[in-house]
């Protein structure tokens, strides 16, 4: 048996890996202690059973079906064994990352869970039931391992060098000269192409894959500031940013900010051309460990920007303790205000609400002539929209 480490644990947080059997090999025996389970790849897997000395075949697995998780998420003895039908790859599911899983989910569902376990393996002790083979995976069964199977993606993404970062500018409405960019994240799987953020993005941000993701990021943001300098045709303000997002489970990375000093140092930038962008849910969860996190970040010279204000739970009260420079407003608010007094009167007052405590000044979304006039007229400054520029990416 040859196994293959997609990931060190120690770097992503995760262990995800890919095993190969060949043809007769053994997997784990009956009786053995369960430490993972294993979704097929390719080949084909029997379950049997010992009775009386002889083998009894319960199941033959293929490719996309999952087995072994009963005695990983229980504990307890294997009920069966695992041999290989032919060659076969396997990816491995840990009980490290199963137990990652279980710790976020509600107490009732990990209790329910082990309950049913407990039962079914009675029932299974007893002769109650068969034991099931080669059935079709559920819904929610094809969602886990499509998801488990994009983890493993990001993870050898990551070391292959596949993503790459998209630059959308945000432009001065009084005079057209650009004023910074934001870093968009992309993933160009080969043999694919683009892959759409929100395909993988979510998958990233929801476990420990942002936390390096993240590290490159930010690294690959300082990196193009000085490319963007040489190769942007358009009128550009010297100290112009790079704007950079910052992700929920990011504010639990211990070296988020030495990340963040280290990439200002690697390639001498002004740490006032790079801000950290964070939105308002974002702010809210968690405002003691937020705010220590963000004055670390303030600590290294880097701006700071809430993203989407408005949109979640209402940081105002909490604003002026906050160490940030700029508000962004989100493009729901210019979608209603072409047709909504109300929403115009929310652009223009959160606008001169960020004048008034010295702040800067975004607005989402404008992609027609028509919307840029009404957000001058509502005394907004700068913009970001499809109107200027779709995000591009940096020649090579």
């Amino acid at each position: 048996m040859h196994t293959l480490r997609v990931a060190d644990a120690r770097d992503s947080g995760m262990e995800i890996l890919r095993t190969s059997l060949v043809k007769d090999e053994v997997l784990f025996q009956e009786g053995e202690t369960g430490e993972c389970a294993y979704v097929i790849e390719s080949g084909k897997i029997l379950i049997v059973h010992d009775v009386d000395g002889s083998q009894e075949t319960l199941g033959v697995l293929g490719p996309g079906e999952y087995f072994g998780e009963m005695a990983l998420v229980s504990q307890q003895p294997r009920m069966a064994s695992a041999i290989a039908g032919e060659d076969c790859i396997l990816t491995v599911v840990t009980r490290k990352h199963l137990e990652e899983r279980l710790a976020k989910s509600d107490p009732l569902v990990r209790h329910m869970l082990h309950l049913t376990l407990r039962r079914y393996r009675e029932a299974l002790n007893q002769g109650f039931i068969e034991q099931p083979s080669g059935t079709t995976a559920s819904a929610d069964e094809q969602l886990a391992i499509n998801r488990m199977r994009t983890e493993q993606a990001l993870l050898q993404a990551l070391e292959n060098e596949e993503f790459l970062l998209y630059f959308q500018p945000i432009v001065r409405l009084a005079d057209r000269v650009t004023m910074g960019f934001e870093a968009l994240l992309r993933w160009n799987k080969p043999g694919t192409g683009l892959i759409a953020p929100n395909l993988f993005i979510p998958i990233a941000e929801d476990s420990h894959i942002i936390e390096k993701l993240g590290h490159w990021i930010i690294d690959e943001g300082c990196r193009c500031r000085a490319q963007l300098a040489r190769q942007y045709e358009q009128p550009l303000h010297q100290d112009f940013t790079v704007s950079i997002n910052l992700a929920a489970r990011q504010f639990q990375d211990p070296e988020l900010v030495s990340s963040i000093g280290q990439s200002l140092s690697r390639h001498g930038l002004d740490p006032k051309t790079i801000r950290m962008e964070v939105t308002e849910s974002q702010i809210m969860e968690d405002l003691a460990h937020t705010l220590t996190v963000l004055q670390g970040i303030r600590s290294t010279g880097c701006k700071i920007a809430i993203d989407d204000f408005g949109t979640g739970h209402s940081s105002l009260a909490y604003l002026s303790r906050l160490p940030v420079d700029t508000l962004k407003i989100d493009k729901a608010f210019l979608l209603d205000a072409m047709s909504d007094e109300s929403s115009q009167k929310i652009i223009a007052g959160v606008a001169a609400l960020a004048r008034s405590l010295g702040m800067g000044f975004i607005a989402e979304g404008g992609e027609t002539e028509e919307q840029i006039c009404l957000l001058q007229d509502l005394g907004v400054e700068q913009v970001q929209g499809y109107y200027f520029s779709k995000p591009f990416p940096l020649a090579s």
